[in-house]
């Protein structure tokens, strides 16, 4: 039986308009005509391009050491205003313990080029309001900025910013009310969604740094070393990082010249992690597989190398 498909239009007699369109399907051998209800477009055919999320928060990997040697870096907010990307860009040290002055800020709002695959906000110079007379004024925002982002599902978005003073700088972005996929089970000690399925949620340095939640992340080989995730340099251990380790992987991870303080190590599998010049030191439970020569006690652990 040959089978084509047609569009028809009804309408009355009273009514040049059309007032329902409908799929008819017509068997030319037989000559009967089956309706069938409308159906989206496929995938293929509708539009993809990306569109700007209600609020983007962003960090840079380090751009600039001081003459301490505490790395320096960009953090900015995007905010979606009616189509347009509000701007507010600030830099400081890799954690909020050591503050700098006039250091400045600046707030710009502007155009956004949207594509299937990335999102474009272009800052000409002169175009933002800038606060102060430091780095992002004589650094940052001396030039053109450009950022380009590119979605990493659930909520991430890695790219670049491109500026004259810091050339191209990796950064990312991230939705900060999108939820995590991977929760922590306390009966079972291991990390499930909401239909019970084992996995871990996407580990990001920059996102891990900036907001301590490595929440069922797999941290396996990672280097977490103070000159990278602290604001203190090199041989100094005076880098407290407050983080949540409930359900990580830390299997072969190294931690130098760092302390992972009043953490939340419930579930952490911590065997084979190597750390030197370092302190561990919060809350544990039955299901935390500890590092050789570190024990638990009353529910907490508090090892030193």
């Amino acid at each position: 039986m040959k089978k084509i498909s047609i569009g028809i239009f009804f309408a009355t007699a009273c009514q040049a308009n059309m007032e329902e369109t409908s799929l008819v399907e017509q068997d030319v051998e037989h000559n009967t005509v089956q309706i069938q209800d409308v159906v989206d477009a496929p995938e293929s055919q509708t539009s993809s391009v990306l569109s700007l999320p209600n609020q983007l928060q962003c960090a840079s990997s380090p751009v600039h050491y001081d003459y301490t040697g505490v790395p320096l870096v960009i953090r900015f907010d995007i905010q979606n205003v009616y189509g347009q990307a509000y701007v507010s860009f600030t830099m400081g040290a890799l954690h909020s313990d050591i503050s700098y002055e006039n250091i400045g800020s600046a707030q710009v709002q502007v155009p956004v080029v949207l594509s299937e695959e990335s999102i474009a906000i272009e800052i000409p110079a002169g175009a933002a309001t800038v606060e102060g007379y430091g780095a992002v004024r004589q650094g940052l925002l001396a030039d053109r900025v450009s950022i380009h982002l590119s979605p990493e599902g659930n909520g991430d978005y890695l790219g670049i910013l491109q500026s004259f003073a810091f050339f191209d700088v990796p950064i990312h972005c991230w939705e900060p009310d999108m939820p995590r996929v991977f929760h922590y089970n306390h009966e079972t000690g291991i990390c499930e969604d909401e239909d019970g399925i084992e996995g871990f949620n996407p580990a990001y340095p920059i996102k891990v740094r900036e907001t301590g939640d490595a929440h069922c992340m797999d941290l396996q080989d990672w280097l977490l070393a103070g000159a990278i995730f602290s604001a203190h340099p090199w041989f100094s251990n005076d880098s407290n990082l407050v983080w949540d380790l409930r359900g990580a992987r830390l299997e072969g991870a190294e931690l130098y010249n760092a302390n992972l303080v009043d953490s939340d190590f419930s579930g952490s599998d911590l065997r084979g992690l190597l750390f030197e010049n370092s302190r561990l030191q919060g809350l544990s439970d039955d299901h935390t597989l500890l590092p050789e020569d570190c024990v638990a006690i009353d529910q907490e652990i508090n090892c030193q190398r």
